[in-house]
Formats: structure tokens, C-alpha cells, sequence
């Protein structure tokens, strides 16, 4: 009998992040960074990792769950192709102990192999209302964050003091979107009004080890009534959080992939 998940792919990989591997092989497979992040941005981590084996076996595959391994899907466990230029994840699968490069701890995978509990089916519910369920949980969990964050921070913008509600926003320092385990913890997170929000995010403005504003050493590009701004505020210590400390490590990511410095 073939494959159950083989016979259901072109349908099922809309929800789920699917590859097919060889038993033999240790069902090695690899996930691409670029589209977990989209599976990401559009399910949050409710969607499945699938890894179908042998075609011809009927319950040879792993339906994981994403949430149950999000932890270690990170940056640092990455693997890069220089000569296809492919930034991955690439894993396998041993004695149900799932495995993936670089990282030293492994995960039994034994519950999830060949069981469709934890499959999202299309025909059982439709992309849209996945969608829109995905969606809910986000700004559930942002609103959680912004709580959090707010608090840290005694309500006001950690630069300028401003402390109207509807002009502060709860600034993710690693982007929400490029790392799953950095999204509610509140040391992730900075107190801005809704301009300097904006500056950071974009990368003109950024932070050193002190929690001293950094503007662009190259200006050229900037506009005079920005550099005004930028130079209002060049080295001005931010307010201290108050109960979560901000992470340094966040900040050197924030410097080195977000920053224009």
C-alpha cells in the first residue's frame, strides 16, 4: 500500500512544511530557513514538520508538531550550502530520537511517528480559518508581550518619558519573525514612542552594551531633518527595566542584522 501522507502531499504541505526522506538514510531531511519563517509568519508554530519515509509503507512518516521542537530551531544550529547558497536546518531521525545538526540534544520523536492525530488536515479545516486562528494567537501573545514590556518599563517610552498609551509600542529588538523562542520574553523588549519604535525597527537607531543610543556612522543617504533627530538623541542613555533585564545577546543581533551602523 503506498504512502498515506505521499498519496496527500499537494494537499497537506498548504499547512504543514513537508519532506520526504529515505528510511535507510535515517530519514534525513532538511528545512529551509526562508520557508519556516514564511510557515511561520503565517501559522505562528501551529503547523507540523512532516517527513515521509518509505513510499511504499503505509504509516512511514513523522507528523511533529513545530511547537514541540521550536526551541532549538535556531540560528546557531544552522547549516549553510555555500555552493547553492542555502541556509538550512538539516536533521535525521535515529531510534525515533530526532536530530538535528550542530545541536547536542536530541528530541524522541517516537509519539509522532506514523500517527495522523496530530495532522492538520485541509479538508478538515480550511487555509482561511487556520489563518485566522494563527492570527488570533499571534496578537493574543503580543498582547502579552506588550503587558509585560510596558510594565518593564513603568509605561513610558525608555527614551523620551512619553507615556501616552496609543504613542507606545512594545519593540521587539530580535524581530518577531526571526526567531521563534525570543517572541514573549520580556527581555526582548524596549519601550519606544511611536517614532523612535520606528527607527529601531528600521535600523537607524540602535543600541551598545551601556544601553546608549548608536545612530549610522554613514549619513550620506539620510535625509538633514533625520539627522537633526538622530543627533538629538546620539548617546542618550535609555531608563533601566525595571524586572526583566535586556539581553545583551539581543542587542549584539540587533547591532549585526538589524542596525544600518
Amino acid at each position: 500500500m503506498k504512502n498515506l501522507l505521499l498519496i496527500q502531499r499537494e494537499k497537506l504541505e498548504k499547512l504543514n512544511y513537508i519532506r520526504k526522506a529515505e528510511p535507510e538514510s535515517d530519514y534525513w531531511a532538511d528545512f529551509s530557513y526562508k520557508l519556516v519563517k514564511k510557515y511561520l509568519n503565517c501559522f505562528d508554530d501551529c503547523f507540523n514538520l512532516i517527513i515521509i519515509g518509505d513510499k511504499n509503507i503505509e504509516k512511514d512518516f513523522y507528523i511533529i508538531p513545530f511547537k514541540y521542537i521550536s526551541d532549538i530551531f535556531i540560528e546557531e544550529f544552522l547549516s549553510a550550502d555555500k555552493k547553492n547558497k542555502r541556509v538550512r536546518w538539516v536533521c535525521k531521525i535515529k531510534n525515533n530520537k530526532f536530530m538535528l545538526n550542530k545541536c547536542c540534544e536530541n528530541r524522541d520523536v517516537a509519539i509522532f511517528y506514523g500517527n495522523t492525530n496530530y495532522l492538520t488536515e485541509a479538508k478538515n479545516i480550511s487555509y482561511e480559518e487556520i489563518t485566522h486562528k494563527a492570527l488570533v494567537n499571534i496578537r493574543q501573545k503580543q498582547g502579552l508581550f506588550r503587558k509585560k514590556v510596558l510594565k518593564n518599563f513603568n509605561g513610558k517610552c525608555c527614551l523620551t518619558g512619553i507615556r501616552e498609551k496609543d504613542l507606545i509600542i512594545a519593540s521587539h529588538i530580535i524581530p518577531w519573525s526571526d526567531r521563534v523562542d525570543t517572541r514573549l520574553d520580556p527581555g526582548n523588549g524596549l519601550c519606544f514612542s511611536v517614532l523612535y519604535d520606528k527607527l529601531f525597527d528600521k535600523g537607524f537607531i540602535s543600541l551598545d552594551d551601556k544601553y546608549k543610543i548608536l545612530i549610522p556612522s554613514n549619513l550620506e543617504n539620510i535625509s538633514p531633518e533625520l539627522i537633526d533627530i538622530l543627533f538629538e538623541i546620539k548617546d542618550k542613555q535609555i531608563s533601566c527595566p525595571k524586572e526583566y533585564p535586556i539581553k545583551k545577546e539581543y542587542l549584539i543581533y540587533h547591532r549585526k542584522n538589524i542596525f544600518k551602523g
